[in-house]
C-alpha cells in the first residue's frame, strides 16, 4: 500500500457540487489535518487508521469543531478500549471465533507505546478467550507501568 497523493485533488472540490470526502493513511490528527489542507476536502474518512484507535476519531471530530488538540489514549485507556472491543465481538461472534480474529485487532491498541512489541506478539500469539485477553492485559499492566 503506497501512500495517498493528495495533492492530485488539490483542486478538485471547487470544481464539486457535492462534498468531497478523503481517504488515505489518515493515522493521527495530524494526518486528517494534513490532507485536509491539501485537498481542501470536506471531511475525511479513517479507515486502516481506526483500527485499535477508536479515540482518532473523538480527535478529529474534537479539533475540527473546537480547535482542541485532545491528547492521545493513555496505555490503560487503550486497554481499556481494546477488552470494550472484544466484549463486543464475543457477543457478536462468538468467543472462540472472536477470539482468533482478535489475534490480529488487538496488537494494533498498543502500537506506537514504547517497549510494546513483547505485548503486542503475546497478543497475536496467545489470545485463546476472553479471560486470557484479560490477563495478559493485567499481567503486563503489572510487570510495564512504565508507559
Amino acid at each position: 500500500m503506497g501512500e495517498p497523493h493528495f495533492d492530485l485533488l488539490k483542486d478538485l472540490r471547487s470544481k464539486m457540487k457535492v462534498p468531497l470526502m478523503v481517504s488515505g493513511n489518515i493515522y493521527t490528527l495530524d494526518d486528517a489535518i494534513n490532507a485536509l489542507e491539501i485537498t481542501g476536502a470536506d471531511a475525511v474518512m479513517v479507515a486502516r487508521g481506526g483500527m485499535g484507535n477508536p479515540f482518532l476519531i473523538k480527535q478529529i471530530k474534537t479539533y475540527f469543531e473546537t480547535g482542541e488538540r485532545l491528547p492521545n489514549p493513555s496505555f490503560l485507556e487503550q486497554c481499556e478500549y481494546c477488552l470494550e472491543l472484544a466484549k463486543s465481538m464475543c457477543e457478536e461472534k462468538g468467543e472462540l471465533t472472536a477470539m482468533r480474529i482478535y489475534r490480529g485487532i488487538a496488537p494494533k491498541f498498543f502500537s506506537g507505546f514504547a517497549n510494546s512489541r513483547v505485548l503486542r506478539t503475546v497478543l497475536a500469539t496467545s489470545l485463546t478467550d476472553y479471560q486470557s485477553l484479560v490477563n495478559i492485559l493485567d499481567e503486563f499492566k503489572k510487570e510495564n507501568m512504565k508507559f
